[in-house]
């Protein structure tokens, strides 16, 4: 008798909370499939503030430098190690500029604007994006924006500085990874 009263009293109970529930739901999710998108003008705004369009700008710029570096290592291993002769010194010299120029022209924020302006807008609501900007001209905000990228950069060059004590230690794991793949590659019985 007493478990039929809990049982139909838990019932009861369990109808009405289903409900309350239910009326949450049903109020908040119109809310939230409604929430107007940003306009461009206050994504723009947004990237202006938080520096994505000079961030990309000064990447393309400074991409020279490791694609240098990135040819004339390729050339070192062609050679097995010995000096780059004048011509191939003068072919890397002569393949910089079209690459630059094709990266410039790609990657320009003429060219991934849209992009970015799709990202934003299918991301974040308008009022999300006008949090973001309130944020980003808080003065104290963008101080430790700007201490957070230093932070950023000088924790890429500790890993960096690493990599060249850890490179030959993980030469030899690679080495016998893929020999062990080798056998796998053959298939059963072959």
């Amino acid at each position: 008798m007493k478990a039929k009263l809990l049982s139909s009293a838990l019932r009861a109970h369990a109808g009405k909370l289903l409900g309350i529930a239910l009326l949450g739901v049903c109020t908040v999710l119109p809310l939230a499939a409604h929430a107007a998108p940003p306009t461009e003008e206050q994504v723009d705004r947004l990237l202006k503030l938080n520096g994505a369009h000079a961030a990309l700008e000064a990447a393309v710029r400074s991409i020279g430098g490791p694609l240098r570096q990135q040819l004339t290592l390729k050339l070192l291993q062609t050679n097995k190690g010995a000096p780059l002769t004048p011509n191939q010194r003068q072919a890397v010299e002569n393949a910089l500029p079209p690459i630059e120029n094709l990266l410039r022209t790609e990657l320009s924020w003429d060219s991934v604007r849209p992009a970015y302006l799709n990202l934003y807008q299918k991301q974040f609501s308008a009022e999300e994006v006008e949090q973001l900007i309130a944020l980003y001209e808080d003065p104290g905000y963008v101080a430790l924006m700007k201490k957070m990228q230093v932070v950023n950069l000088q924790s890429s060059r500790l890993i960096q500085d690493r990599l060249p004590k850890v490179l030959p230690k993980l030469e030899p794991l690679l080495v016998d990874a893929v020999k062990g793949l080798a056998p796998m590659q053959q298939g059963p019985g072959q």
